[in-house]
C-alpha cells in the first residue's frame, strides 16, 4: 500500500510539483489535460493550488441532478436506501 500523498504546505507549485498533485506521471500529461494557466512571478513559473483544486472540483463525481446522499445511505444502512 502506498504511502498517503500529504497536501502542499505552500500555495504556489511548480510544474513538476502540480502535476504530482494532481496525480499525473508526467509534466506533459499536465500540460495537456489541465486547463489553469500558470502565474509568472519574477523569473518562476508557478501553478496556484486554489486554482488547480476549482478545476478539479468541478470535474465532479456526482451528477447536478443526483441527490446527495449520507455515508450511511451509500452504505446501504441509512433511512433512504433501499434493502436487497
Amino acid at each position: 500500500m502506498k504511502p498517503a500523498l500529504a497536501l502542499p504546505t505552500r500555495r504556489m507549485l511548480t510544474k513538476i510539483e502540480a502535476a504530482n498533485y494532481v496525480g499525473f506521471k508526467s509534466t506533459a500529461g499536465f500540460s495537456a489535460w489541465c486547463p489553469v494557466a500558470p502565474v509568472k512571478i519574477g523569473t518562476k513559473v508557478l501553478y496556484d493550488v486554489r486554482a488547480i483544486d476549482r478545476w478539479l472540483d468541478s470535474l465532479g463525481c456526482l451528477q447536478a441532478s443526483e441527490p446527495k446522499r449520507s455515508f450511511a445511505d451509500r452504505a446501504g444502512r441509512g433511512p433512504t436506501s433501499k434493502s436487497a
